[in-house]
């Protein structure tokens, strides 16, 4: 682990620290370093765990005197356990932004918070999973929808379908996550291991040379 020590000048935070790993690429902590130190110098009053949006992930605030420690969601727990490593969050974010980019399309970033309409059992594929727009304008939808594409399976029955947050749903299905900030209109289709992306029913392939283009040649 390395720790990342910053100093601000925030209204009551002059410097925060946060850890990552040894993989972490430079890239990704100099994109948190630059937002997170102007979001401080903003000069808004932090309070002791105060949770604070990064992408789709939240970090906590852990405040002893004037010095902030970040501390991120471990993404195996319910309910969430915070932990100091943040590596995690910073990668979320590179997919959640390199994915729709892949597509020409624009990023439409929920939060782990907001929630999905969901099958019972859509763990197991095969299974589709769509973006809606919010029409109940409820603050807390994210407009996703996870059906299974099962013969068998009755996606209409109330009874098989219940509301998760998404980061419930990623516990159970980490797969879906980089596809999560796909905008209004993705479909994606989870058939033997291999996703295959809509937009309004029309196939997607990713630009060649792109983030999905290279994954899905490697298998990742």
């Amino acid at each position: 682990m390395t720790i990342n020590y910053r100093e601000v000048h925030g209204k009551n935070i002059k410097s925060y620290s946060f850890e990552v790993g040894e993989n972490c690429p430079e890239l990704l902590i100099n994109w948190f370093t630059e937002w997170f130190d102007n979001f401080v110098n903003k000069g808004d009053q932090f309070n002791q765990d105060q949770l604070v949006q990064y992408g789709w992930s939240y970090l906590k605030c852990n405040i002893q005197d004037s010095h902030m420690q970040l501390l991120a969601p471990d993404f195996m727990s319910l309910p969430i356990q915070w932990q100091s490593d943040i590596t995690t969050c910073l990668f979320f974010l590179m997919e959640h932004k390199y994915v729709p980019e892949s597509y020409n399309l624009d990023l439409d970033m929920p939060s782990l918070q907001d929630t999905a309409v969901v099958i019972k059992g859509f763990e197991e594929e095969p299974i589709i999973m769509f973006r809606m727009k919010n029409e109940d304008g409820l603050e807390s939808d994210s407009g996703w929808t996870m059906n299974s594409l099962a013969e068998d399976a009755d996606n209409n029955d109330p009874d098989n379908l219940e509301v998760v947050s998404l980061y419930e749903l990623v516990l159970s299905a980490p797969h879906i996550l980089r596809f999560l900030s796909m905008p209004v209109g993705t479909q994606i289709v989870f058939k033997e291991s291999s996703a295959s992306v809509f937009l309004n029913n029309e196939p997607l392939l990713p630009k060649k040379d792109s983030y999905m283009d290279k994954n899905n040649r490697a298998g990742v």
